[in-house]
């Protein structure tokens, strides 16, 4: 009995060492990690949208990643929607800050590209709904957000983003700027 004891607190004292040295190899360089969600988004004209976005990230660095982002645009969620198209890239560097090898919390930069097309407030003669010409527009991007790594393949993440930009098209320009927030289930490689 006194044995079984010894023999049990024995490995409980272990198990902690072996966990935290797995742990410490989910953030490091050569990670790639991927994730795709739904985003939600309100813009400063309090039109509410959806997006489906993805990202890909590379960490050529504990601490330092190269990170791209698209963005589809589902549509608004809200009565005023003043855009049928918002679709955007993202590419730029986050900087990470591992508190203790499983949560990651980073902020980043990124310059963007959107592009959009705005539905008119006005109609034609006929009664039809008019838009203006589709166009790229550039973006620029502040991000600021979380990784929980669970496992070797799986992490949850959080992530807020702020954009800022015009639509440039053949009407009067219609700024992008909009706040944007994910968080679901993303995946981890190598």
């Amino acid at each position: 009995m006194v044995r079984t004891l010894i023999i049990a607190l024995g490995m409980l004292m272990v198990i902690p060492g072996i966990a935290q040295e797995e742990s410490s190899r989910f953030v490091h360089q050569g990670l790639i990690r991927t994730q795709a969600t739904i985003s939600l988004g309100m813009m400063r004209d309090d039109a509410r949208n959806m997006y489906l976005h993805g990202d890909l990230e590379y960490f050529m660095h504990e601490n330092v990643t190269v990170r791209s982002d698209a963005y589809f645009y589902l549509g608004a969620t809200s009565d005023y929607e003043p855009l049928k198209l918002n679709h955007s890239l993202f590419v730029g560097a986050m900087y990470h800050f591992p508190t203790n090898n499983r949560f990651d919390p980073y902020v980043g930069v990124q310059p963007g590209i959107a592009y959009a097309q705005r539905i008119l407030p006005y109609t034609d003669v006929q009664g039809n709904t008019l838009y203006s010409n589709t166009t790229f527009n550039p973006l620029i991007s502040g991000t600021v957000g979380a990784n929980y790594y669970g496992s070797k393949w799986f992490h949850v993440f959080v992530n807020a983003r702020m954009v800022r930009g015009k639509l440039l098209s053949d009407v009067a320009p219609k700024h992008l700027d909009e706040f944007r927030i994910s968080f679901g289930l993303g995946f981890n490689f190598n």
